[in-house]
């Protein structure tokens, strides 16, 4: 059998037993609590972390502004993306494009597969247009990565 040994806890002081072969390391600790306690990593919602995290603010001044809204690399003047996976009237008319052309990319005539239902006017240009069958194009994945200039380089 392997032997133990007594051992205070490095954060509490709490007497427990270790396995010799874990005496090796420079820290221990009765638990995983005092552990991350010890090296400042929050556990739970400790009131003595958020204290010690309010200190460290003290001392070391307030934190750099957060890259938010216009101060934001990609910022584009207030125009956000919808979730195209969550927007019903979206999928709605990506089905009716899809059927209109029934289910053929009109580049190359390739039918079925991965397909996608291109914008003629941008989505972001024209509201008016965003939902309007007329205003799209059924297209398969390569052909439609070539209208936006984003095709695989062939080797």
């Amino acid at each position: 059998m392997a032997e133990r040994k007594k051992v205070d806890c490095d954060y509490c002081g709490k007497e427990f037993e270790r396995y010799k072969c874990k005496l090796r390391y420079e820290f221990h600790f009765c638990n995983r609590h005092c552990k991350a306690k010890f090296i400042g990593r929050k556990l739970s919602n400790d009131l003595e972390y958020k204290e010690r995290q309010r200190q460290l603010i003290k001392i070391k001044g307030n934190k750099p502004p957060l890259h938010q809204g216009e101060n934001h690399w990609n910022w584009k003047g207030g125009i956000s993306k919808q979730n195209r996976g969550e927007d019903y009237k979206y999928c709605q008319w990506r089905k009716d494009v899809l059927a209109k052309y029934n289910f053929t990319c009109q580049e190359c005539e390739k039918r079925g597969g991965r397909l996608s239902a291109h914008h003629l006017i941008k989505r972001s240009e024209s509201e008016e247009f965003r939902y309007d069958i007329n205003n799209g194009i059924c297209l398969c994945y390569s052909c439609h990565m070539k209208i936006h200039g984003l095709q695989r380089l062939q080797t």
